[in-house]
């Protein structure tokens, strides 16, 4: 006779993909379901925006380079609606010093190159799914390279890593007399400038 488990299950984090490549997304969704994660493959960009305005999403597998509108556009569309940014790791081809530095501003949680390696993306979705993604790593706005949160430095190109002007409740960029994230609604900046 089989028995009843009783003991509550943490529900199934789910991933959404967002690539054009069929083999791309095909290739991303075994992994994901392989590491005990629920997969959701859009192929367009504006696909991906519909379901994050009626889904869970937990965290985002994103391309940069679709037809129709790109990845990044999807991140400042879902930005500009006040719609919160699930942990996003960009996977991409088409990474460039400029859209790097574009990308930190809205709060990406990791960038992998394409072709990949499937080992890099199951730790990159381990530690956006099962650790801190925010407080644990900090990515150099110039170069992308990944470090510790710690550092003042890149060990990469010798950038620095200043990132008083984030907010660490959802990486939102604020600026310098603010007190209160627009995004969050976090507390970010000192009470310099205040009036009490």
């Amino acid at each position: 006779m089989r028995q009843i488990d009783s003991t509550p299950q943490e529900p199934t984090k789910t991933v959404l993909i967002v690539d054009n490549d069929s083999g791309v997304r095909d290739l991303m969704s075994k992994v994901v379901e392989k590491m005990g994660y629920e997969p959701v493959c859009v192929d367009r960009a504006i696909r991906a925006a519909q379901y994050i305005m009626g889904n869970k999403v937990d965290a985002i597998l994103l391309d940069l380079h679709m037809p129709g509108p790109h990845g990044d556009d999807l991140l400042a569309h879902l930005k500009r609606r006040c719609v919160p940014i699930p942990p996003t790791i960009i996977v991409s081809g088409y990474l460039h010093e400029e859209s790097i530095g574009a990308l930190l501003k809205f709060g990406v949680s990791g960038i992998i190159s394409k072709p990949f390696e499937t080992k890099r993306l199951m730790d990159e979705l381990r530690r956006v799914l099962d650790g801190d993604s925010r407080s644990r790593y900090v990515f150099c706005p110039k170069c992308g390279t990944k470090s510790e949160s710690d550092g003042r430095f890149c060990r990469q190109c010798g950038s620095s890593l200043d990132r008083e002007l984030i907010c660490s409740g959802c990486a939102a960029e604020y600026g310098p007399g603010d007190r209160f994230c627009a995004m969050c609604g976090a507390q970010v900046g000192g009470q310099e400038g205040s009036n009490g």
